[in-house]
């Protein structure tokens, strides 16, 4: 959830920044806003930053802008893969995580593509169901090997990165059958492209390794003679087994292919600092169902959003101290959540809130002055250095009490917190 904020006006003077030190003190103190910080929206006077010095304490964080923005709310433990991972590892992972899209990275961790659910099923079914185009794969036999956890027995495997057209010849047909399919791509120049897929059948074995063919697949754990895998060795065709019968094992070739085929490279990248609100308007009609988040430094992504983390996302919250109008609050205040309004200023008229807030104002000499007594009213001391940094705010906005608009309560709270601050 995004931070809570105790922050005075635009150009703040020292009441502003003093009482923002000292009410986001006493509501970590009394465990309501554990977290609560002292912010500032703009550069703070010589005379001010004097009294942090003596008072030993930092200047509050400055916030410019507190609109919440895609770096806030996206997911940082992000599910993604790699150009490299096959059909089968991005399937998994999706299906894990129950998600339907996930960002797409190449070796060195750059963002490169997204990859939809409906993506994967390009990678499965072939664009063309006609001739030699249903049966040809593009590959990789490391990858085939990993994805049915084959055993590698014949000719040396190529590298994982190195992919190929394979054309699958299923050798369940007689051996008179899977022989003349053979002769056929001899005469058509192409059975060196072969994966021939076979059991138990030696002749069916020494005849794809007679004719050439790139690979061949043993199923169903079944044992390769001496003899045959000297001899594919020689002719240099790769031989594959694995624990999968032939059905099996035809389906899963196809889940060896890689993502980088069929990832979708034109897409949209948020900045992590544009606003949700602008984000909301500029999505509204993209075609495009993950957004990563990027760094707009590094060019990283650290995050990703969905359009539905756009339609209510969580508003920072804030309480307004020395000030209650919008003209003098910090940008983007008419996104941020109010829970909070302490002054002593007039009413500006233009404060609106989604639900009930609190709302102190007193015509007193400082908005440090109604701190105090909060600090007082609830039985608490603040720190010295809190006490000192009121102190600096009644006297600075009071004129050292000589100004009109001094009364006993800023007298009565001066007196007691330059006692704390000793």
């Amino acid at each position: 959830m995004p931070a809570f904020y105790v922050i005075g006006h635009k150009n703040p003077d020292t009441d502003a920044i003093c009482s923002a030190i000292g009410y986001a003190a006493l509501l970590r103190a009394v465990g309501e806003e554990p977290n609560a910080l002292a912010a500032r929206c703009g550069e703070i006077s010589q005379r001010t930053k004097w009294v942090l010095e003596r008072a030993g304490l930092d200047a509050p964080m400055m916030l410019t802008d507190v609109r919440v923005n895609s770096g806030m709310i996206c997911h940082r433990k992000v599910v993604k893969v790699s150009v490299a991972d096959t059909f089968l590892t991005a399937y998994r992972r999706m299906l894990a995580a129950e998600i339907r899209c996930v960002p797409v990275e190449d070796d060195e961790g750059n963002l490169v593509g997204i990859l939809r659910y409906f993506d994967l099923l390009k990678l499965l079914l072939p664009a063309d169901t006609e001739g030699l185009s249903v049966r040809t794969v593009h590959v990789s036999l490391a990858k085939l090997a990993d994805t049915l956890g084959a055993e590698s027995l014949g000719a040396m495997l190529p590298s994982p990165e190195f992919e190929e057209d394979l054309i699958l010849l299923v050798g369940a047909s007689s051996q008179t059958t899977v022989d003349k399919r053979l002769k056929q791509a001899v005469q058509e120049g192409n059975v060196s492209k072969f994966l021939v897929i076979c059991g138990d059948r030696p002749i069916v074995q020494r005849y794809a390794i007679d004719h050439g063919a790139r690979a061949l697949l043993v199923t169903g754990d079944n044992q390769v003679s001496a003899e045959i895998l000297a001899y594919a060795a020689r002719k240099g065709v790769v031989v594959l087994r694995c624990h999968q019968d032939t059905a099996s094992a035809s389906t899963l070739i196809r889940c060896s292919r890689t993502v980088r085929h069929v990832m979708e490279k034109d897409f949209i990248t948020v900045g992590a600092t544009e606003p949700i609100s602008r984000l909301r308007k500029r999505l509204s009609t993209v075609d495009q169902d993950l957004f990563p988040v990027v760094d707009h430094q590094g060019g990283k992504m650290i995050g990703v959003l969905a359009k539905s983390d756009l339609v209510d996302p969580p508003r920072i919250r804030l309480a307004l101290v020395d000030h209650n109008e919008y003209a003098q609050a910090v940008n983007g205040v008419e996104e941020a959540e109010i829970t909070e309004v302490i002054d002593h200023h007039r009413l500006a008229g233009d404060l609106v809130s989604r639900e009930p807030i609190r709302y102190l104002n007193e015509p007193v000499g400082s908005t440090c002055t109604l701190v105090g007594r909060k600090f007082f009213h609830r039985g608490l001391m603040p720190a010295p250095s809190v006490a000192m940094c009121l102190c600096a705010g009644i006297v600075s906005d009071t004129l050292c009490l000589t100004s009109p608009t001094t009364t006993l309560l800023d007298r009565e709270m001066l007196t007691w917190l330059s006692g704390v601050a000793g």
